[in-house]
């Protein structure tokens, strides 16, 4: 899945990322004002597709001369379909934090980063998760590997993108913060907590 456009896995075209665009307000837009907000597609090519979406009911326009306005018909059959679309990415971090939710041995903390947490991955972006393993708990440990394995599992049937889980112990984060690597930096900068102590306040704890 491209985390980019994660709706476009299943609304490919320029008419998906309209249709994504409309959702997320209730505020009429102009043509132009849509064309700059989807970042895809010529204005021209955006045009077109309001015009097929306002022929199909999906989208309603508004002449407001010189301009004409569009806003989503959140009264159309298919309206439902459009808003789950928009929120595909937000069903994916339900998803995750469900899963750990279910962990018969909790992580101290775990966390989305990477292309998958900023939106800018691709089809073969790995979603990358950092998850901190719990100070009694051995890292040769079966229960906590199948944990593991059962969650990258289900991330790739959920997206078709491989997880890279990196499994850390908790013992290891005061070595982590005086050597400030780069996977640190990026967790700070774009970490999505998911389940366990949030970061900045296990790192605080960690001091």
């Amino acid at each position: 899945m491209d985390m980019s456009r994660a709706y476009s896995a299943v609304a490919p075209t320029v008419d998906g990322d309209v249709l994504v665009v409309l959702a997320g307000t209730t505020q009429p837009l102009t043509g132009r004002r849509v064309a700059r907000l989807a970042r895809r597609g010529s204005v021209a090519a955006v045009a077109k597709a309001l015009g097929r979406l306002v022929s199909q009911g999906l989208v309603i326009r508004q002449e407001a001369p010189p301009a004409s306005l569009y806003t989503l018909n959140r009264q159309h059959v298919a309206a439902s379909a459009v808003e789950t679309l928009a929120l595909i990415r937000t069903e994916l971090l339900n998803r995750l934090r469900h899963s750990f939710s279910t962990w018969t041995i909790p992580p101290t903390h775990a966390s989305l980063f990477g292309s998958a947490a900023r939106g800018d991955g691709d089809i073969d972006s790995d979603i990358d998760i950092f998850v901190v393993r719990p100070a009694n708990v051995d890292a040769e440990s079966a229960a906590w590997g199948e944990q593991l394995n059962a969650t990258g599992e289900a991330v790739f049937a959920w997206t078709g993108n491989h997880a890279s889980i990196i499994d850390f112990a908790e013992r290891d984060l005061g070595q982590m913060l005086d050597e400030n690597p780069s996977i640190l930096q990026d967790l700070r900068r774009d970490g999505i907590d998911l389940s366990g102590t949030p970061l900045h306040e296990l790192l605080d704890r960690t001091r």
